[in-house]
């Protein structure tokens, strides 16, 4: 019993997920036809998730390889008053 109470004190700490991205430009063949230009990370597309539990930290480390400037948003991620965070263009 203490090491199944121990076990669920730790699943709710909250930790910092540092996650490194390359941004790069792939060629793909994504409808069996051909091979076309696409975005990547990590050389994959779609891109690999990210897992997050409430209360945690992401670090996320973006380097960018394609030629031009890029950005970064989210999807399923709620920005309650901070959308400056969420990487559209000012």
């Amino acid at each position: 019993l203490l090491l199944l109470l121990c076990a669920a004190v730790g699943i709710g700490q909250a930790k910092t997920v540092d996650v490194s991205w390359d941004i790069q430009q792939l060629m793909v063949n994504r409808d069996g036809y051909s091979m076309r230009k696409a975005i990547g990370v990590n050389g994959k597309l779609p891109i690999p998730p990210v897992y997050l539990h409430k209360g945690d930290t992401i670090a996320l480390h973006v380097h960018n390889s394609l030629s031009v400037p890029t950005s970064v948003h989210f999807h399923g991620m709620f920005q309650n008053n901070t959308v400056y965070n969420d990487g559209a263009g000012m």
